[in-house]
């Protein structure tokens, strides 16, 4: 990433924005992160909390929910057509995420042919049609599963993960740091990747970033923070990226570690957030989600 850039913008939850330079997000947990560039060098990027999301994820809420992306994705003027779209974010227990995942697949693949609700492309003008169907034809990645739920995060940590993103001529740079972490007591580095298109690699390990003396006297947090290494190298390994150790680890850590220090919030006049229409649109409704807790009962 450029050394030259000294803050990045961190996207606010439920708030979004496009640079052309790069951009970044913290704290990605029960919510989905969009990130979408566009052939001009810019990007976008959304960060999606589940109060936007549908309790329900049907062909037809999924599809409204994308479309709802690209409305802002085109809301800044630009004529530049989408060349690769990631969607990172959600819980691995949490059966509504891993719907989510394989509705997209199905809106891809166009199995939702039939689907009863499927006239709402008439509602679509032809610049948002075009870009929701280059957003399914450039999904480069998805994992609406991600991270690993907690049941006691209040005592053995919860899992979340920072992101940032920059094109360089040539290549697509993505940057993810997951945390282990209890707000205001300790929080711990357990895993970093860095995809690109010329090669991508990652590292798991523990990197203290505030004091956690108690983090490391504790068997059930050491249970769940090895936990979310092994799902962490999952995830990393689904996406194509080689594990390194030893000095190339210490080095991608230091790496990953100094790029998000270098996030800022209120950096940029360009960042929007979310409101009712958004959630009006994506049929969001004040319910629970009901399956919410139906999780596995491993889980810590």
């Amino acid at each position: 990433m450029s050394k030259e850039l000294c803050q990045i913008n961190d996207i606010e939850m439920d708030h979004y924005d496009i640079s052309e330079n790069c951009l970044g997000t913290k704290g990605i947990g029960p919510c989905l992160c969009f990130i979408i560039l566009l052939d001009d060098g810019r990007i976008f990027m959304e960060h999606r909390s589940d109060n936007y999301l549908s309790s329900n994820f049907t062909n037809k809420n999924v599809r409204l929910c994308l479309k709802n992306v690209i409305q802002h994705v085109i809301s800044y003027p630009h004529t530049a057509n989408i060349k690769t779209t990631i969607i990172l974010g959600g819980h691995e227990l949490k059966k509504r995420f891993e719907l989510f995942s394989s509705r997209i697949s199905q809106l891809i693949s166009g199995d939702d042919v039939g689907d009863d609700d499927d006239d709402d492309d008439d509602d679509d003008d032809e610049t948002e049609l075009r870009h929701y169907q280059q957003l399914l034809k450039s999904i480069k990645l998805i994992n609406t599963c991600f991270n690993i739920s907690s049941k006691e995060p209040a005592t053995v940590g919860e899992c979340g993960f920072d992101c940032i993103v920059e094109q360089v001529p040539g290549d697509e740079i993505v940057v993810i740091i997951q945390h282990v972490k209890i707000l205001h007591k300790w929080d711990i580095i357990t895993g970093v990747m860095r995809l690109s298109n010329e090669n991508s690699s990652f590292a798991v390990g523990q990197t203290v970033t505030t004091a956690a003396t108690s983090a490391d006297e504790n068997l059930r947090i050491r249970q769940f923070r090895h936990k979310c290494i092994d799902h962490f190298r999952k995830n990393a390994r689904a996406a194509n990226a080689v594990e390194v150790e030893g000095l190339l680890a210490e080095n991608l850590f230091s790496y990953c570690s100094s790029i998000s220090k270098q996030l800022a919030t209120k950096l940029s006049k360009n960042e929007r957030e979310l409101n009712a229409d958004d959630r009006e649109m994506c049929n969001v409704t004040s319910a629970i989600h009901a399956d919410d807790e139906e999780e596995d009962d491993e889980e810590l």
